[in-house]
C-alpha cells in the first residue's frame, strides 16, 4: 500500500475530461515491447494445440509439412471443417514463439475461426510439480485461487468465450470445493489418483487425466496438466 497515493484517483471511471483524455492520449503513445522468450525455468516443457475451424485442413497439412517440420496437423472429430495443429515438446525459446507466431499468422491469413467451437490447448509437463504431493497440492489451491482471472485472460480482450465452452472446458472451482478435504487429506499420488478420477474429467477447463501419477517426475509427451480454457 505504500505505492499508492491516496490523494489521487485511480479509478478510470472517475477521470474528469482533462484526465481521462491524458489517460487515452498516453495509452495511444505507449509502445508495448513483445518479448522473445517468457523466461520460464528450461527444465519447464509444454505443448501446444491449435484448433481451428472453416479453413482447409488439406491447405495446412501442406503449411505444416513446409514450415514446422516437428509439428503435427491432424483432424478434430468434433469439427465439420478445419483441425488441429499440435505441437512437440517444447521449451521456452526464441524458436518456439516464432513457430507460434507462424501458426498464428497463417490461420489469420486463411480467414479460420477459432471463437466458435475451437479453443487453444496448453499442456505443462507435470515433472517440475515433483514427487511432493504437498506440492501438487499447493497448485491446485493456487489454480482456484486464480481460476477466474485465467477464465478471463483466455476469453480474450472482447470476454468472448467460444460457444462450447461449457461443455469441454467448465471450470473446476466448483466441483474441487466440494472435494477440497479429500483433496487436501490424501497422503500420496495413488490416493489422489483415486479422488481426481472418481470426480473430475477432462473436459474441464484444468485436465489433470493426463497425469501419470506412477512416473510424477517423467518428463514426457503425454504426462502433463492441460488448461483447455482459451
Amino acid at each position: 500500500m505504500d505505492f499508492i497515493d491516496e490523494n489521487r484517483n485511480y479509478i478510470v471511471s472517475k477521470f474528469n475530461e482533462k484526465d481521462l483524455k491524458e489517460y487515452l492520449n498516453f495509452l495511444n503513445n505507449y509502445l508495448i515491447e513483445y518479448r522473445d522468450k517468457i523466461n520460464l525455468n528450461k527444465k519447464i516443457t509444454f505443448g501446444l494445440e491449435f484448433e481451428y475451424e472453416h479453413s482447409s485442413k488439406i491447405a495446412t497439412d501442406k503449411f505444416v509439412r513446409e514450415n514446422l517440420k516437428s509439428y503435427n496437423s491432424t483432424y478434430e472429430e468434433d469439427f465439420n471443417s478445419g483441425g488441429e495443429i499440435i505441437s512437440p515438446v517444447l521449451i521456452d525459446s526464441i524458436n518456439t514463439w516464432l513457430d507460434v507466431k507462424r501458426i498464428c499468422n497463417y490461420l489469420k491469413e486463411k480467414n479460420a475461426t477459432v471463437d466458435e467451437n475451437a479453443g487453444a490447448h496448453v499442456h505443462v509437463g507435470v515433472s517440475e510439480l515433483g514427487k511432493d504431493i504437498e506440492s501438487f497440492k499447493q497448485f491446485l489451491l493456487l489454480y482456484i485461487a486464480y481460476e477466474h482471472i485465467i477464465y478471463r485472460f483466455a476469453n480474450g480482450e472482447r470476454i468472448d468465450a467460444r460457444s462450447n465452452q461449457v461443455a469441454v472446458a467448465y471450470p473446476i472451482c466448483i466441483t474441487y470445493s466440494e472435494f477440497y478435504k479429500e483433496i487436501l487429506d490424501t497422503k500420496d499420488f495413488n490416493e489422489m489418483k483415486q479422488v481426481l478420477a472418481l470426480n473430475f474429467n477432462r473436459f474441464q477447463g484444468l485436465n489433470l487425466n493426463n497425469i501419470r501419477f506412477k512416473n510424477i517426475t517423467k518428463n514426457s509427451y503425454k504426462n502433463t496438466i492441460e488448461f483447455r480454457m482459451a
